[in-house]
């Protein structure tokens, strides 16, 4: 539920709704924290645990594999032998057993704006041309440098050049490319010292 608005509780509300209309009993977690206002997350993780313990299957929503607490409950359930529906053209349909990855917490490469990372790659091809690959980690007093450069490339832009004049490339991509060097030698202070 974290990270969508209001805890995406139209979606549990909707899907409460529809298997009610169906005739099922329903223990919706979103009225967990109804009943429970100002509770922790850990402390409502235990109550939608402890609830879930009373359920004899669970239903889904769609993108559950996204949520921590739905993938503890689709564990939890697995791991009793509980059935896991999903809700398709208003019938539930038992959901076929795949195969499992848990990603929550680990790096979600797949929000990066790559087409926009990508003119940062474009500013390193150029430099790696003009002097040599990883040349910008052995620059004397790198940090400093190039910290005026990232300074340098924001100054002509917000003074309307829209790109560097030597690289044809946007100044916003060079400064990008120094914030990423600086937070390397940020990252490697003692083996660059």
């Amino acid at each position: 539920m974290q990270g969508y608005k209001d805890y995406n509780a139209k979606s549990f509300n909707d899907m409460a709704l529809n298997l009610r209309k169906l005739g099922y009993d329903v223990c919706n977690p979103i009225d967990i924290s109804v009943a429970h206002p100002g509770k922790t997350r850990e402390e409502y993780l235990k109550k939608d645990v402890a609830a879930l313990t009373g359920c004899d299957s669970i239903v889904v929503l769609d993108n559950w594999d996204k949520s921590e607490g739905a993938c503890l409950e689709v564990s939890i359930a697995r791991s009793v032998k509980m059935p896991i529906y999903k809700l398709v053209d208003n019938k539930l349909e038992l959901m076929n057993d795949h195969g499992r990855k848990f990603d929550i917490g680990k790096a979600r490469w797949e929000l990066l704006p790559w087409k926009e990372v990508e003119e940062i790659v474009k500013v390193l091809n150029f430099g790696a041309l003009k002097y040599e690959v990883d040349n910008w980690k052995r620059v004397p007093n790198g940090r400093e440098r190039y910290f005026g450069a990232l300074i340098r490339h924001m100054v002509a832009y917000e003074n309307g050049e829209q790109l560097d004049p030597e690289t044809n490339l946007s100044h916003l991509s060079h400064a990008g490319c120094c914030l990423l060097f600086l937070i390397w030698f940020q990252n490697n202070e003692e083996k660059h010292n």
